[in-house]
């Protein structure tokens, strides 16, 4: 079974969390994790929400969606965010899966939700 894993801002300081997503009727949301061997559950922004992709960058840093990873691509080093479409991440309108199979080019540098100059 694949791994499903969320990571989403918690409205209390603005700070990530992962663990389980649960969305409410009302458009709220939570997640639920583990701290210190104890489940806590965390109320969160739901406009924030990232679904891990089951890659990882260069790193072995996990990459999520509305990630920004920067790949390099004919010598120059470019930049993108992971979006979700037609049933599968991308980057660059491409499978995410042909670009983090070369993991020494893929890198998470940010995410979409973090950085002030794409909102």
């Amino acid at each position: 079974m694949r791994r499903v894993l969320f990571k989403v801002k918690r409205w209390i300081d603005g700070k990530w969390v992962f663990g389980d997503l649960l969305q409410y009727q009302d458009g709220s949301a939570s997640i639920h994790s583990y701290l210190h061997g104890c489940r806590v559950s965390d109320s969160v922004d739901p406009s924030t929400v990232c679904e891990y992709t089951g890659f990882y960058d260069r790193k072995g840093m996990e990459i999520f969606e509305n990630d920004t990873v920067q790949v390099l691509l004919y010598g120059d080093l470019i930049k993108s965010h992971v979006t979700f479409s037609d049933g599968m991440f991308k980057l660059f309108g491409v499978s995410l899966a042909a670009w983090a199979k070369d993991k020494h080019y893929c890198e998470v540098i940010g995410n979409f939700n973090d950085e002030k100059e794409y909102k």
